[in-house]
């Protein structure tokens, strides 16, 4: 888990400083020309 800047944003997307979880596999994106990560915020908002 990172802390991570969410900014900007647009229309209704999360922002500011949220806890975040990284579900990339390191190994698939290191060789990828251009490596893509995905990032999951965290919220206590259900739904």
């Amino acid at each position: 888990m990172v802390t991570l800047s969410l900014d900007p944003t647009v229309g209704s997307e999360q922002r500011g400083v949220r806890p975040s979880v990284i579900v990339s596999d390191p190994d698939v994106a290191g060789e990828q020309r251009y490596p893509l990560v995905a990032v999951v915020p965290l919220t206590r908002t259900p739904g």
